[in-house]
């Protein structure tokens, strides 16, 4: 029995629940990143002590660097927000996402080791990240999202019989 087009957009819904729910999951974590671009000096001061870095360095280049790369961790969740509210959509880009964000995270923990990161922070960011875009790509999969659904068959349902 051949599955209408309705039908067909209603269960690749259902697998893509898993997925959407992770992007966002990940965009909102990622978004209350935007916080710390408010965050007086002596407020950045303390966290840098109170997680065992020392204390942080002079500079505006350093403020400028904590408060922008937060920034972007914001613009980074809310762009996952948007990926995640349609899965169907942006298929497509997740993969291409999912893909990147493994890559990046095992730059990033050759930046961690370069810099002499404490181990936690290397599993926290790095190997962290690595898992993010591990999940991203196995949740595609399970949704079918490389145009074959786990049973194998066509995603397309222009191709049901």
């Amino acid at each position: 029995m051949s599955l209408t087009a309705v039908q067909h957009s209603q269960r690749r819904r259902g697998r893509d629940w898993p997925l959407s729910w992770f992007l966002r999951l990940v965009g909102v974590a990622d978004l209350l990143a935007i916080v710390v671009v408010f965050l007086p000096d002596v407020w950045l001061e303390w966290a840098h002590e109170a997680i065992g870095l020392g204390g942080l360095p002079q500079g505006r280049i350093v403020g400028y660097l904590a408060r922008s790369t937060s920034l972007l961790y914001g613009i980074h969740g809310a762009l996952l927000l948007i990926l995640g509210s349609d899965v169907s959509r942006y298929r497509p880009l997740i993969r291409w996402y999912g893909i990147v964000i493994v890559g990046a995270g095992v730059l990033l923990v050759g930046v961690d080791i370069a810099e002499s990161m404490p181990l936690w922070w290397t599993v926290s960011e790095g190997i962290a990240v690595i898992g993010i875009g591990a999940v991203i790509l196995t949740l595609c999969q399970d949704a079918g999202l490389y145009g074959v659904s786990p049973d194998g068959s066509s995603e397309d349902p222009s191709r049901s019989s």
